[in-house]
């Protein structure tokens, strides 16, 4: 017991001053740890420890204590911080002093790392390059056809243009036509409804002529009939303008209806003309097979008859 108590005292040289020694100053370091915990955490044996301080076997039993101390603790845990079978939580100190390493990480070899590479490079790269090929391909072909589908339409729009250029070319023209007639028609009556008005203006209200008056209006009455004769005798051009207004297109669309309707029907005639050849046919087929059915019983009949 001697010898474990003087195990936690620390040695001294000459001078006085501490000697360490290799491999037992982390045990001790570490055991008076643990046993100022376990003073801390059982404060009642304190208590204990202060009754017996008049003990006169205390001298004794103090070494032996101390001793069973170290011997418990100790056996608990040991210098690399691995934990025994205490009951209470280890102090604080003791693993700020030895903290726990992490568990290692799994690591990859360079011949794992090889190996899938090359298995890359071998079964996937090959697949995606050939669908990179193929896609390239369908991509090109998309873009032909779009260039090629702008080709056709802009052809398409450049003939609609020029039909409808026709076609409003025509009809400006026959509007110009018969708008001209009439515009004609309506000059020569205009100039005549102005020449009756200005004749009846020029004649005066009966009662209200005067000498001077009258002498001016006998003066003009020549000329006044002579006027009124040539309005009365006037012939007025008369140019019949037809209602007839091309609606091109109305026609077309309607020409177009109708080769629909008489192509639905050639195409039902066609199908009624192939049904009943094909009926005709098949009633043939029938005939020569009763025909030589019945030619087979005949012949039947005789070989029986005889």
């Amino acid at each position: 017991m001697r010898r474990q108590d003087d195990m936690m005292r620390p040695h001294r040289g000459s001078e006085g001053g501490a000697v360490s020694i290799p491999g037992a100053h982390s045990v001790f370091a570490d055991t008076q740890a643990l046993l100022n915990w376990l003073d801390e955490s059982h404060a009642p044996s304190r208590l204990h420890s202060a009754a017996s301080a008049h003990d006169p076997t205390r001298g004794f039993q103090e070494p032996a204590r101390q001793g069973a101390r170290f011997t418990t603790k100790v056996s608990q845990t040991d210098p690399c911080g691995r934990q025994g079978s205490a009951a209470g939580p280890l102090p604080p100190q003791l693993f700020s002093r030895a903290p726990q390493a992490e568990p290692p990480k799994p690591e990859l070899s360079c011949d794992e790392d090889q190996v899938r590479l090359e298995t890359l490079r071998r079964d996937v790269l090959p697949e995606l390059q050939a669908k990179r090929e193929e896609l390239q391909v369908s991509i090109r072909a998309i873009e032909a056809r779009d260039a090629e589908v702008r080709h056709q339409c802009a052809e398409a729009e450049r003939e609609a243009r020029e039909e409808l250029d026709l076609l409003l070319g025509h009809l400006t023209s026959v509007e110009t036509l018969k708008l001209s007639v009439l515009g004609r028609e309506w000059d020569v009556r205009t100039e005549v409804v102005e020449g009756v008005n200005d004749v009846v203006g020029r004649s005066p209200e009966r009662g209200v002529l005067n000498v001077d008056s009258m002498r001016a209006f006998l003066e003009e009455f020549p000329d006044l009939c002579a006027r009124a004769e040539t309005l009365r005798s006037m012939s007025l051009p008369h140019v019949e303008v037809s209602d007839e207004i091309p609606f091109e297109v109305r026609e077309r669309n309607r020409n177009l209806q109708r080769a629909t309707v008489l192509d639905t029907m050639l195409s039902a005639k066609d199908v009624c003309l192939w049904t009943v050849e094909r009926q005709a046919r098949q009633l043939a087929r029938d005939s020569q097979e009763i025909t030589a059915r019945r030619a087979q019983m005949a012949a039947a009949l005789d070989r029986c008859s005889e």
